[in-house]
């Protein structure tokens, strides 16, 4: 099948009365007489000579032969006049993108309309969102009345345009060279890119994911096409000497060298410095451990980020319950992925995220976790984050709430209750943590206060140095210097099951915060804003939220979807909204649209804040587990009444 300007080739040399030039089928196509002379020679490949013969001859120009058969060649140029470009079937608007970046002439709506098989009216609706794309990257669209249309901006703009767009349209659970890569890319060998760049990796002892190999192969790609062109980048003089101190120069380099050899082209140190950009970027693999990257190692590769990220992981540990701060791999793993994320978001160099949808799926918890560090982050670095960036963020939180999750299995809680909270206390805490590593002593509490706040810490045992009852946990009497007798009871209790049983007894937290007058039961609803606006308003109404409660709830949906499967949906604000902490519910008679592709049935409003903190982790965990059960959601959602609705959800 023949692509948009094959055809586009094709038909000029059809209608001619006489043999065109290289230079008429440039203007023609809109591309350099290099890349025409390409397309003359794939098209000579993929047309049967024995029925249309393309001649080209120096001096005099391109032809077909006289003798052609005229339906062979209908059929190839209008045997399917509804198709439009293979390449891009789903969405025009990168196809036009693509074909302005390409060339330096003016294009008119017809020859759009020509190459896309649709109307003039189609391809000016099209146009604006062409424009609104291009001027992510500072690109304008310089238009001549009459004349048509071009794209004005630097190159390094145009090459970012063009590689988002390669990134857009080509498969992304795919083989890393695709036959829609190909045929975007087929001026050049793109397995011999991927042969180089496999070299290096094996050269400099580094593994490149799938994403950041393609996004790199693009990159080289599209580099040595400008190059043809005579396009060149510009950097400035500071920066390069900044990136030339980086580990990823001298792979850069010899990335470079391979280029410059193969593709006859001279890669000089601009080049090779946006390509250090893009390494630093991709976030380099190697089969490293945790271990190796102590305190003083981080703060030597880059002080700054890790004193910001502890502090950021110790503010979020503190709002969710979570105990971020215990893990260590947590706080490695996302120093060494922010490293040259921060360093590639400030250049403009984007990375796809192909498992975005899952992780929002399957660790929507940890993606609402991951949206509140990008939004501290912000604050010292000035770049901009999308969905696919707090995806992979998402995935280091949900590997630490797994990894402490195990921790907590093997782990029991403990407070201390004695008659004033201090003295003595300290002797049997400081014995406690000796004898018991498996016990973590969450709180020392003054008898005075203990009921009162036992509550709130959930703890699995209570060791009292004073004659202590409650019913929310199970109480040790021991003596402050915690002799043979209290050791061995303490043993006893800890391996008995009867703590099990107990904590299951506290375990539900989130249905302390739905109260009846805030659940809404099999409501109609046109769409999610009258959901939203109706629950919002009942909050407000009853003082447990702040004017702007509604107005943050919208921003930070249209942030990122808070549908997160399972016909659920979990709205809530941003920081600063909340007097009094509830959960409003509402489920509805029948499913709505949310986003594009998402419906929702049941909708859990999150109006919490930080005076609850010891509450988070359980009652993420919980509504984490009430979300991902299919059955129960299900039930949920045809309850008929409150009581009901309480009674299914603690089933």
């Amino acid at each position: 099948m023949l692509n948009s300007r094959e055809k586009k080739i094709l038909i000029a040399l059809k209608e001619a009365k006489k043999p065109l030039t290289i230079s008429n089928l440039s203007a023609i196509t809109g591309v350099t007489t290099r890349t025409v002379k390409k397309d003359i020679e794939i098209l000579k490949q993929k047309l049967d000579r024995n029925k249309v013969e393309i001649i080209t001859k120096p001096g005099v120009g391109v032809w077909i032969e006289e003798k052609v058969d005229d339906e062979y060649l209908e059929n190839v140029l209008y045997s399917s006049n509804k198709i439009i470009n293979p390449i891009f079937p789903d969405d025009r608007v990168y196809y036009i993108a693509k074909r302005l970046l390409e060339t330096n002439n003016l294009m008119t709506l017809e020859d759009f309309s020509v190459e896309l098989y649709v109307s003039k009216s189609t391809v000016a609706k099209d146009i604006l969102k062409v424009e609104e794309f291009l001027g992510k990257y500072g690109i304008k669209l310089y238009k001549k009345p009459k004349h048509g249309i071009k794209v004005i901006g630097d190159e390094k703009s145009i090459r970012l345009a063009n590689a988002e767009i390669l990134k857009n349209v080509t498969t992304k659970h795919d083989e890393i060279i695709n036959d829609s890569l190909k045929d975007l890319l087929k001026d050049v060998d793109l397995n011999a890119i991927q042969r180089i760049i496999q070299g290096s990796e094996e050269k400099f002892n580094y593994i490149l994911s799938d994403v950041s190999f393609k996004g790199l192969l693009i990159h080289l790609a599209i580099s040595i096409k400008r190059l043809w062109e005579g396009k060149k980048v510009t950097l400035d003089l500071k920066d390069l000497n900044l990136l030339k101190k980086e580990k990823e120069w001298e792979i850069a380099k010899d990335l470079a060298k391979n280029i410059e050899k193969r593709f006859n082209v001279v890669v000089d140190d601009t080049e090779i410095g946006y390509i250090t950009m893009h390494l630093m970027g991709a976030k380099l693999q190697n089969d490293i451990e945790t271990e190796k990257f102590s305190e003083n190692y981080l703060k030597r590769l880059d002080c700054k980020l890790y004193i910001i990220l502890k502090s950021i992981v110790n503010d979020i540990a503190e709002m969710t319950g979570y105990k971020f701060y215990n893990d260590k791999k947590l706080l490695v793993g996302l120093f060494l992925h922010l490293k040259p994320t921060i360093n590639r978001l400030k250049n403009g160099v984007k990375l796809d995220n192909p498992f975005l949808e899952e992780i929002k799926k399957e660790c929507g918890i940890a993606f609402e976790i991951s949206i509140s560090f990008w939004e501290k982050l912000k604050e010292f670095y000035k770049i901009n984050v999308n969905e696919d960036e707090i995806g992979y963020v998402a995935i280091h939180f949900g590997a630490s709430i797994e990894r402490l999750k195990s921790v907590d299995r093997n782990k029991k809680t403990a407070v201390i209750v004695c008659a004033t909270g201090i003295g003595t206390a300290q002797l049997l805490t400081a014995r406690l943590t000796k004898l018991f590593p498996n016990i973590e002593l969450i709180k020392v509490l003054p008898v005075i206060k203990a009921k009162s706040m036992l509550k709130d810490l959930s703890p699995d045992i209570v060791l009292s140095t004073v004659p202590f009852e409650t019913e929310e946990a199970v109480v040790i009497n021991v003596s402050p210097f915690l002799d043979e007798e209290d050791v061995d009871k303490i043993e006893r209790i800890v391996k008995n099951k009867k703590i099990d049983t107990e904590v299951k007894k506290i375990k539900s937290k989130i249905l302390n915060y739905i109260s009846e007058d805030l659940v809404f039961l099999k409501i109609k609803a046109k769409d999610k804003f009258e959901v939203l606006f109706k629950m919002s308003q009942r909050l407000l109404a009853l003082n447990y939220v702040k004017e702007g409660f509604y107005e943050s709830v919208l921003q930070r949906d249209s942030f990122s979807s808070t549908a997160v499967g399972n016909l659920v949906a979990i709205p809530h604000p941003y920081e600063g909204f909340v007097n009094l902490p509830k959960i409003s519910v509402a489920t509805l008679k029948s499913p709505i649209k949310w986003d594009d592709d998402k419906k929702v049935q049941i909708v859990f409003m999150i109006a919490l804040d930080l005076s609850i903190k010891e509450e988070f982790k359980n009652i993420f965990d919980e509504l984490a587990e009430a979300i991902n059960d299919k059955e129960k959601i299900l039930k949920l959602v045809d309850c008929k009444d409150y009581r009901e609705f309480i009674e299914t959800f603690k089933a």
